[in-house]
């Protein structure tokens, strides 16, 4: 386009092309002799795709609305990194911690993300590296503390919400966990890892219904939400419903097909 020339579009072909690629995987998935959903219930699989939310939480930018009322937070955004801008400093030391922790000098890089927040306290990707830190040193109760602490510069975080109750889950508090994931879900209503996560343990508590109440609950925030999808089907197979598990099975499988 600015080199003057048309956008491409796609053309019908390469549309029917996709679609009979994902048709094909349908096929494929159908004929399977033991089929994803029956081994996903034999060996207890974790609805949640492999580090989503390390993903999701890496890739966004959280910013938070004050009400011009100071009445306080009133929306969570979630931004792509494309687009942001941030301090030409902050970004510097980020890297230079990212490399250290890189290394596996987990203390050096803690003890520079610490003097990060002394200068950017409300910086929740920060927060969520020193965390992170903690965590994987086993510091469990650190970690919490961290977490604690973000929060009160940044309430709004949902995604800082989800990783508190992803670590009390963890460790075994679920009521605690519940607690979190609904502050998370009052922050932002709209994240798709939280509904995920929140119904996971609700299943493997033994909550079918309240588990499927929360995924469905997500579907309607993100109706395209392919690992609520996947997540929701193997829900439903496991509970005896291999026919609608196989319906949005498919719906997840044509949303992404490389999930397959």
């Amino acid at each position: 386009r600015l080199a003057g020339h048309p956008m491409p579009t796609m053309s019908g072909s390469t549309a029917a092309f996709k679609t009979a690629a994902a048709n094909q995987l349908l096929l494929r998935y159908r004929s399977s002799r033991t089929g994803l959903l029956s081994a996903a219930c034999a060996v207890k699989t974790k609805v949640s795709f492999e580090n989503e939310f390390e993903r999701e939480a890496s890739s966004m930018t959280i910013h938070q609305t004050i009400s011009p009322t100071g009445a306080g937070v009133t929306t969570t955004t979630a931004v792509p990194k494309e687009g942001t801008k941030e301090d030409p400093e902050l970004v510097r030391r980020m890297a230079e911690a990212k490399a250290i922790e890189r290394s596996g000098d987990l203390k050096a890089a803690a003890v520079m993300l610490d003097g990060i927040l002394e200068d950017f306290p409300a910086h929740g990707k920060v927060w969520m590296r020193r965390f992170r830190i903690a965590k994987r040193q086993r510091r469990f109760a650190e970690a919490r503390d961290h977490l604690r602490r973000a929060l009160k510069h940044v309430p709004g975080n949902a995604i800082l919400w989800q990783a508190w109750a992803d670590l009390e889950k963890s460790l075994g508090r679920h009521a605690v966990a519940r607690r979190l994931y609904r502050k998370g879900l009052e922050a932002n209503p709209r994240l798709a890892s939280l509904y995920n996560s929140w119904g996971g343990m609700e299943r493997d508590q033994g909550d079918v219904s309240r588990a499927r109440a929360l995924l469905r609950d997500g579907l309607r925030q993100n109706p395209n939400s392919a690992r609520l999808l996947h997540s929701l089907g193997v829900l439903e197979d496991c509970a005896g419903n291999p026919a609608l598990s196989r319906r949005l099975l498919e719906e997840g499988l044509l949303l992404e097909p490389s999930n397959a």
